[in-house]
């Protein structure tokens, strides 16, 4: 295992994962130095593979998918047909030599597979196994299957997001599945340290549903105390205002430009007014129930005021009397945002089918353990021949043998000609 002096340098992870809940999770193990070996069926690849521009697909299209390299960088991939008898001995004879093992299937998935925590166990057992189902290992719901949008109506989420009488709007991503995947990773790591105290294997059982409503604590301690669920009010806030999203100059030639204010108090709606002249109607508003109470015509004038300025430029303003505002970015706009320019939070990678690509740094920063892209997300198989011979001891006859049989491959099966 190669040293890079990141925190779970040592750690080797089996990664059974697909689509971004579970890849999230061991996305983040890995950004903390963790040797993550992603497994793939060659006649079930992880279907996100397959998310690319039709228009424009390369000569392997299953490694041009923009979702799939963004998670799974940092990652070896291995392509090992393991739901058959031979595939599935060398997933379990892996993970003899692996710390932890997670997969995000439905319950009972692995165990008709062959590799459940019964199976894996009998050849590691002190391993951590993590699991996490969209609606848990038990329950009533356990077996339901779900993605990320319909997780947020089930969650709660959606009940009180969207505009004021509309129906419930879910977020622009599957928002379940980021949170139930870093969930996931901070399970994984408190497992870790408490096998390096008691050198004891752990069972991890993550709902990817409870993750995420967990998030809407508030929300029912309200109910729980006041018996009041809270409503819909889009981009407003209970307790500011103005607290919303505003057009800015490039808005009135057509272009998608915005910015978001937030004013928390009377005071600060005050150095607003000052700052947009004081004007004769803001004396109007100086109280939060007074702006609540107006909340339509509010905006209005803010809006009237807001499109005359660069939003890059309001924004400065705005913050320069220390005023919440942020601009509305775009994937475009992200990559050329000077303060992620600064940050250097879009680095380079060379990719084997696709050259130089910009992908998103770890968000944490550590100055003792300095984390970065080691590595771009793999080709389908990228890293089987060099894993199995590692790890098993397996020569290269014995793996071209295995490529015979189709017990591993380099292409999809779907994808071959």
């Amino acid at each position: 295992m190669a040293k890079s002096g990141l925190p779970l340098e040592g750690i080797r992870v089996l990664d059974l994962t697909q689509a971004w809940a579970g890849p999230m999770a061991t996305k983040t193990l890995a950004d903390l130095g963790a040797e993550v070996i992603k497994i793939e069926a060659p006649g079930h690849h992880d279907f996100i593979r397959d998310f690319f521009d039709k228009d424009t697909a390369p000569p392997r299209p299953y490694n041009a998918s923009g979702y799939f390299n963004e998670i799974n960088r940092n990652k070896l991939g291995v392509a090992i047909e393991f739901t058959r008898p031979e595939g599935r001995e060398l997933v379990l004879a892996l993970a003899e030599h692996c710390d932890v093992m997670i997969d995000n299937s439905r319950p009972g998935v692995l165990k008709t597979l062959g590799l459940d925590e019964s199976a894996v166990r009998r050849r590691n057992p002190n391993m951590i196994i993590a699991s996490m189902p969209g609606y848990g290992g038990r329950g009533p719901q356990s077996d339901y299957p779900v993605y990320g949008p319909a997780m947020e109506h089930t969650a709660g989420l959606t009940s009180f997001t969207g505009y004021l009488d509309s129906t419930p709007q879910k977020t622009g991503i599957s928002y379940g599945d980021p949170v139930g995947g870093i969930s996931t990773a901070s399970a994984i790591i408190a497992a870790i340290l408490y096998r390096r105290r008691t050198g004891k294997g752990v069972t991890i059982d993550v709902s990817q549903r409870e993750a995420l409503e967990a998030l809407i604590g508030e929300a029912l301690v309200s109910y729980s105390l006041y018996g009041r669920e809270p409503r819909r009010q889009g981009n407003r806030n209970a307790s500011m205002s103005p607290h919303g999203v505003f057009p800015t100059l490039g808005r009135a030639a057509g272009a998608d430009h915005w910015i978001a204010i937030a004013v928390r108090s009377d005071e600060e709606f005050a150095r607003l007014a000052r700052l947009m002249g004081d004007p004769p109607w803001a004396r109007e508003f100086n109280t939060l129930a007074e702006r609540k109470r107006r909340e339509d015509e509010l905006e209005e004038h803010i809006a009237q005021w807001t499109i005359r300025f660069e939003r890059y430029e309001l924004m400065h303003r705005l913050q320069a009397e220390r005023i919440a505002a942020g601009v509305v970015l775009s994937p475009r706009d992200l990559l050329s945002d000077p303060h992620f320019k600064a940050r250097n939070f879009y680095p380079l990678i060379d990719h084997p089918d696709h050259g130089r690509q910009p992908v998103s740094a770890p968000v944490f920063r550590a100055s003792e353990t300095p984390t970065g892209i080691r590595r771009p997300a793999p080709c389908f198989g990228q890293h089987t021949r060099e894993v199995l011979g590692r790890l098993l001891g397996l020569s290269d006859a014995q793996i071209e043998d295995l490529r015979g049989k189709g017990i591993i491959a380099d292409v999809p099966s779907v994808y071959r000609g």
